[in-house]
């Protein structure tokens, strides 16, 4: 893309740089949320017993 004024060229430079950041954000939001989808760490014996302490 070819800006026709320098002022354009700033903002075409200024929406590259946003977008990487913005889909840096996603990619390591999406990264995160996998993890902790299957991740196997989770303690079980620490949810076990909550309905109890609830009730």
């Amino acid at each position: 893309m070819d800006a026709n004024s320098p002022v354009m060229e700033q903002l075409l430079i200024f929406y590259d740089h946003s977008m990487i950041v913005i889909i840096s954000i996603l990619a390591f939001l999406v990264f995160f949320l996998l993890d902790v989808k299957f991740s196997k760490k989770l303690n079980l014996g620490l949810i076990e017993n909550h309905f109890i302490e609830f009730v």
